[in-house]
């Protein structure tokens, strides 16, 4: 019981110094700041197993956006409402079904390699008119959910990505501080 106290403690004060305009992101414990001297500068572990230096205040070169893109494309999936629904009421949801989940596992990761704060317009499973339906939504590793579009949307990808700039444009530290990807953006 203590060890979970203590996680719980130890995760409340990440959120909160990501929270802090003079903090750089939460980091994944498992990933280290680089050897710089330059505490925003990070290491960045791409795909093929390389790494690159990056800095969290300059955007991210197109190679590792690139790379960000691919993990993302290759982790996110089309939402099945019926898994997801029936997920939610054994209490079984986890990243297999959540897509959500699933993004929030790699934004942890990939905030950590680049000092950026993740953001994401994904596929997600809503409620609309008490039907389980798969729409696209803003989320952000930060977040606790999804901001989906409006069930009658008539475009419902343009106004997840509305919700991303407007958010990021309002977000501590500014649009500088974020990378937001795309579920399969080509």
């Amino acid at each position: 019981m203590k060890r979970v106290s203590a996680l719980i403690v130890a995760s409340s004060l990440l959120f909160l110094g990501a929270c802090s305009s003079d903090e750089k992101p939460a980091e994944d414990t498992a990933t280290t700041p680089s050897a710089s001297a330059d505490p925003d500068v990070f290491t960045y572990n791409f795909t093929s197993g390389e790494t690159t230096e990056v800095n969290r205040l300059e955007p991210l070169p197109e190679d590792v956006a690139a790379d960000i893109q691919s993990r993302f494309d290759a982790t996110l999936f089309e939402p099945d409402a019926k898994a997801y629904t029936e997920a939610v009421e054994a209490g079984t949801v986890s990243a297999d079904v959540d897509n959500y989940a699933a993004f929030k596992g790699l934004s942890a990761t990939v905030g950590g390699e680049t000092g950026k704060y993740i953001g994401g317009v994904i596929k997600v499973v809503t409620d609309c008119d008490g039907e389980p339906t798969v729409t696209w939504a803003f989320a952000a590793q930060s977040t606790s959910a999804p901001e989906p579009a409006a069930c009658d949307s008539a475009d419902a990808l343009a106004e997840a990505q509305q919700i991303a700039d407007d958010y990021v444009a309002n977000a501590m530290g500014g649009a500088d501080a974020w990378f937001v990807t795309e579920q399969n953006a080509q």
